[in-house]
């Protein structure tokens, strides 16, 4: 089950299928509950065997706890994870897998543009500063 949820949270954020999502339509708690919900599942994978994964699923965790520091530079991290951790099954952690990964494909998408936008502009970051 675990290998089937890295699968899924990996290939969505790769491939960017998914839609965002309706993050922008949730309010603060229940998008703090889900950005939790999410670092939990990234977290969970950073163990795997598979260094891919591992490493993908690292770089996962650090952009959903950026979330949660962002919005609230204070928050016990560790309590809002006990906190959602009974809320979680299989099957919710599966969904995840897809919700997580699609706000991911997004935001890669949105660096993808960033990338793009300082290529056109003659790469200002190519050459070091005087």
């Amino acid at each position: 089950m675990m290998r089937k949820m890295a699968i899924g949270l990996i290939m969505t954020a790769m491939a960017g299928m998914l839609p965002m999502g309706t993050a922008t339509a949730r309010d603060a708690t229940l998008t703090r509950q889900h950005h939790v919900q999410c670092l939990i599942a990234t977290v969970t994978l950073t163990g795997s065997e598979d260094q891919d994964l591992s490493r993908n699923a690292y770089m996962a965790s650090l952009f959903f706890a950026g979330q949660l520091f962002g919005n609230n530079p204070t928050i016990d991290l560790a309590q809002a994870v006990k906190a959602e951790i009974p809320k979680l099954d299989a099957e919710k952690l599966a969904t995840l897998a897809g919700e997580c990964g699609a706000e991911l494909a997004a935001r890669g998408q949105q660096l993808s543009a960033v990338e793009q936008v300082l290529a056109e502009a003659g790469g200002p970051l190519a050459s070091p500063a005087p």
